[in-house]
C-alpha cells in the first residue's frame, strides 16, 4: 500500500492503520511543502480506501473505474476556489454515491479557497454524510482557517531526504540532477525539478558562492558590500541564498581542504564550529525578520555586519 508514495513513513503508517480499522475520518488535510508526494498520497489513500482489497492493487474493478466514476472528484484548481465552486461541491456530496459505497472529493492546491469558499465548505466538515471523504491538500496550511483545520485530522507530510529523492528522480526513469541541486531543493521534488531546469539559477548560484566564499576569507568591507548587492539583485530567490550560505559556511566548518578544490574559493578558508553555530544563529534570525515583513534591505545588511563581525572575532581566539 502507498508503494507510488516515496518516504512519509509516518503519513502511510497514519492512513494505513485508518483503512484497515475501518476509522476513517470525514475529512483529511494533508500538508507540507510542495514537492514532496501530497497529492500523490491523497489519490492512493482514495484509491485503497475504495479498493476491493484496501491496497490500490489496480486491478479489481473499484481500481479499474476510480477515474471514471463520478463517486471520486478531484479538483486541481488553476487561479482561486470561490464559494461559487464550493457550494457547487458540497450539493453534490450530498448526492448518495453511485457506484461505491464512499464518495472522495480531494481538493489540491486548498489554500486558494476564499474566505466565503472555506465557510461554506465549513458546513460539510460540521455535519458529513456518513459516506463522505473530503482530503485538502495544500502547501501554505496558515492560509485555511481554524475552523476548517480543527474539523479535519491534518496529516503532516516532511521535506524529502537526499536519498529518497534520488529514490523519486531513479523510480520514475527520470534524469538524476547534480548533488548540489539536490541539496539545494529543500527535500522538493517540485524544486529539484524547478532548478535542473534552470540555468539562471547555475548563473546566480556561480556568482552568489564566489562572494560568499570571498566575503568568509577576506572579512571586509568590500566583500561584505559585494554580497550585499547580490542579496538585493536576487531579492525574489532569498530562500535559495540562505541555502547557499549555510552550505558554504558547512563546507568551511567540516572540511577547507574541499575549498582549495573549489574554483568559487579565492583562497582556504576554515571556520572553527563555535563561528559556524553563531553564523547559522543569524541565519535563523534574518529568515524570521523577513518571515514578519521587515524590511529586506536593512534586514539583509544588518545580517552580513553581524556575520563579519563574528568573523572577526575569530581573531581573538
Amino acid at each position: 500500500m502507498f508503494e507510488r508514495v516515496i518516504g512519509q513513513d509516518l503519513p502511510k503508517e497514519m492512513l494505513r492503520t485508518a483503512i484497515k480499522t475501518n476509522k476513517l475520518s470525514h475529512a483529511y488535510i494533508f500538508h507540507g511543502k510542495a514537492g514532496v508526494g501530497k497529492t500523490t498520497m491523497a489519490v492512493e489513500f482514495a484509491k485503497s480506501i475504495l479498493c476491493e482489497h484496501q491496497s490500490a492493487c489496480g486491478e479489481c474493478r473499484s481500481c479499474k473505474q476510480f477515474y471514471s466514476t463520478s463517486d471520486v472528484q478531484i479538483i486541481r484548481p488553476e487561479k482561486s476556489i470561490s464559494v461559487e465552486n464550493v457550494r457547487e461541491i458540497t450539493s453534490e456530496i450530498f448526492l448518495k454515491p453511485f457506484h461505491f459505497p464512499k464518495k472522495i472529493y480531494i481538493i489540491t492546491e486548498a489554500e486558494k479557497m476564499t474566505v466565503q469558499a472555506q465557510n461554506a465548505l465549513l458546513k460539510v466538515f460540521e455535519e458529513p454524510p456518513s459516506y463522505a471523504v473530503i482530503i485538502l491538500v495544500t502547501s501554505n496550511v496558515s492560509l485555511l482557517l481554524p475552523t476548517i483545520l480543527s474539523r479535519g485530522t491534518e496529516v503532516r507530510f516532511q521535506p524529502l531526504t537526499i536519498h529518497e529523492l534520488k529514490e523519486y528522480f531513479i523510480t520514475n526513469n527520470r534524469e538524476l540532477p547534480p548533488e548540489e541541486i539536490l541539496h539545494q531543493a529543500n527535500g522538493s521534488v517540485t524544486e529539484a525539478l524547478s532548478l535542473s531546469q534552470s540555468e539562471s539559477f547555475l548563473q546566480m548560484k556561480a556568482s552568489v558562492q564566489e562572494s560568499i566564499f570571498s566575503f568568509l576569507s577576506r572579512k571586509t568591507t568590500g566583500a561584505m558590500l559585494r554580497l550585499y548587492r547580490d542579496f538585493l539583485a536576487y531579492e525574489e530567490s532569498i530562500d535559495k541564498l540562505c541555502d547557499l550560505f549555510y552550505t558554504c559556511v558547512y563546507d568551511c566548518t567540516v572540511c577547507d581542504s574541499s575549498l582549495k578544490k573549489n574554483p568559487s574559493a579565492t583562497q582556504s578558508v576554515s571556520l572553527p564550529l563555535s563561528t559556524a553555530s553563531r553564523i547559522y544563529k543569524e541565519l535563523t534570525q534574518l529568515a524570521a525578520r523577513l518571515s514578519a515583513n521587515a524590511g529586506y534591505a536593512l534586514s539583509v545588511l544588518s545580517f552580513l555586519i553581524q556575520v563579519r563581525n563574528h568573523l572577526n572575532q575569530e581573531r581573538n581566539f
